[in-house]
């Protein structure tokens, strides 16, 4: 029931609910959402792309470092279960103090315990750095998707998902 004088206000007037322009949009990321998904997009095709590279690369391993068959499953394995067991520690923590400082972190270390894996000297050795460097690969994968949503705008959020999910399928 309307009283006299009394006008309903429009809610156009005190929201402004339409979309902003693509100039306008913030990227919390710092930087573009096209960079934010390449970035992310090749950081998870790095640790795929280190998964292939060791299984290939297991003969040449086994002349140049020596070791058993049960010595270079571990080489795999010690990288696998450090993956995996982490994981959900490093989404937690990226939840915590920012999924940017963890991709960041976890990429730093993953570079540099490559680096640590390429210049194994002995089987041990390279056990050893693969285990860490699986530690980095764990902060690098949940990470991947809350950049992704966060550097994307609220409209092109699922179709940014649906092509990252496509080129990780396709790389996995």
């Amino acid at each position: 029931m309307m009283t006299r004088g009394i006008q309903p206000r429009s809610t156009t007037e005190t929201l402004d609910i339409r979309p902003a322009r693509s100039s306008q949009r913030k990227d919390p990321a710092g930087g573009t959402a096209a960079i934010a998904l390449i970035s992310v997009c090749l950081g998870f095709f790095v640790i795929q792309l280190d998964v292939t590279i060791v299984n290939v690369a297991l003969p040449a391993i086994q002349r140049e470092v020596g070791g058993s068959l049960a010595g270079l499953q571990w080489v795999i394995d010690a990288y696998t279960l450090a993956l995996a067991s982490i994981m959900l520690t490093a989404g937690s923590t990226a939840d915590r103090i920012g999924a940017r400082k963890v991709f960041a972190g976890g990429l730093m270390a993953f570079a540099a315990d490559s680096a640590a894996c390429a210049a194994a000297p002995s089987l041990g050795v390279l056990i050893a750095a693969r285990a860490v460097q699986g530690l980095g690969a764990s902060a690098l994968l949940p990470c991947s998707l809350a950049l992704l949503v966060h550097s994307s705008p609220t409209r092109g959020r699922g179709p940014v998902r649906s092509a990252c999910g496509a080129r990780w399928a396709h790389w996995a």
